[in-house]
């Protein structure tokens, strides 16, 4: 646990010195998953779900809309999209490196994606205030950089390519994040978990 809360710190507030100390290190995936990426994507999610199941969102002349059924939705979207969503970007970054001479196993692909998340994760806790959960856009943003910074340890890029590989990343990152929300947006409103109430 101790461990859990160190990496957190040092990919937050020194993430350059703390991707030269992972860039030495090999995961293992699934154990990655379970002892470091579920637990972060626990907090936007269970957030989500006190935010949006009991607090609620003003919508102005209505009031404020929450219900138990919107609180699951925003949990399950957020926790599912997250676990698959670092998986998948892991994947498509690890089949594309090689157009970039970049050398990165699909374990390294996953650190990168996983700790980069790290930041954008922690944000979420602003999710169980839902008028203030654009401020978890700064954690997003931060996360960016995270992962700029962590291109070159990571994968072995030149200088050169590593712009447009970061580019390239992003825009991976940000397909998968859109088709999976709205592939479980779908399949989350089919078992009828969006209906609000306004209070």
């Amino acid at each position: 646990m101790e461990t859990f809360f160190n990496l957190i710190k040092s990919f937050i507030l020194s993430p350059k010195e703390a991707w030269e100390r992972e860039k030495e290190k090999e995961i293992e995936s699934s154990s990655f998953i379970v002892s470091y990426i579920v637990p972060l994507a626990l907090i936007p999610a269970v957030c989500s779900f006190i935010g949006y199941g009991f607090i609620g969102i003003n919508v102005g002349f209505f009031g404020r809309a929450a219900s138990l059924g919107l609180g699951i939705n925003s949990a399950l979207t957020s926790f599912v999209g997250t676990i698959v969503g670092v998986y998948l970007s892991a994947w498509v970054i690890q089949m594309l490196s090689t157009n970039f001479v970049a050398t990165i196993t699909m374990n390294k692909a996953l650190a990168l994606v996983g700790y980069a998340y790290t930041p954008m994760l922690v944000a979420g806790i602003f999710n169980i205030i839902p008028s203030l959960s654009i401020l978890s856009l700064a954690g997003s943003l931060y996360s960016l950089y995270v992962l700029y910074i962590g291109l070159v340890p990571m994968t072995g890029v030149s200088e050169e390519k590593k712009t447009s590989f970061f580019i390239t990343t992003l825009v991976v990152m940000i397909g998968v994040y859109i088709v999976l929300a709205l592939v479980l947006a779908a399949i989350f409103t089919s078992f009828g978990l969006t209906m609000s109430a306004f209070r």
